[in-house]
């Protein structure tokens, strides 16, 4: 079961460790004793929380959600923590796997929970950030098990887009699946 609470916290915009505390007060106020806190900030960045991880009553792992910094190939345009950052706070999902690799939500959806369940064995708090509102709600309301695709059958589908482009596949849906289709 899913309770969800408001927390507001004003801040001079210094640094996120402003939050933070105020953050832990609440959590132990409220004898919260593991969950997930979803944080939305305004005015500032991901990369702020990647590089201030607040204060060293707070030091936690960080969850990464974005689904293009979890590949190893892609730097341009992802913003990734710094090497400097990855070395500072324990990361998770960035440069996670080759862009050669079958990879999808439902594969991390998998993955986090349980890196989220060994985390919660140590820690109250673990710090969620990205970019893919998809990603983050995988692992805040979980996600349908994905049917295994052979790969023949991505093989074909891939082969008639490079031949024939992306009407005749549409065309195909349309047969199969008019429903889906409109």
């Amino acid at each position: 079961k899913q309770e969800f609470f408001n927390l507001k916290i004003s801040t001079t915009g210094q640094r996120l460790y402003e939050f933070t505390e105020q953050t832990i007060n609440w959590i132990n106020k409220n004898n919260f004793k593991n969950g997930m806190l979803n944080l939305s900030i305004q005015k500032t960045s991901e990369s702020l929380i990647d590089q201030e991880n607040a204060d060293p009553a707070v030091k936690t792992d960080i969850i990464s959600y974005d689904s293009r910094q979890n590949y190893k190939e892609t730097s341009i345009g992802t913003a990734k923590p710094s090497n400097y950052n990855l070395k500072k706070v324990k990361h998770h999902f960035i440069n996670h796997v080759s862009i050669h690799r079958d990879y999808n939500v439902g594969i991390y959806n998998k993955e986090s929970n349980k890196i989220l369940e060994s985390i919660f064995k140590k820690k109250k708090i673990v710090i969620l950030v990205g970019g893919s509102g998809f990603y983050a709600d995988s692992i805040m309301n979980g996600i349908d098990d994905f049917p295994k695709v052979e790969n023949s059958i991505k093989e074909k589908v891939n082969l008639i887009f490079k031949n024939e482009g992306i009407d005749k596949l549409n065309s195909i849906l349309k047969k199969y699946d008019p429903e889906y289709y409109s």
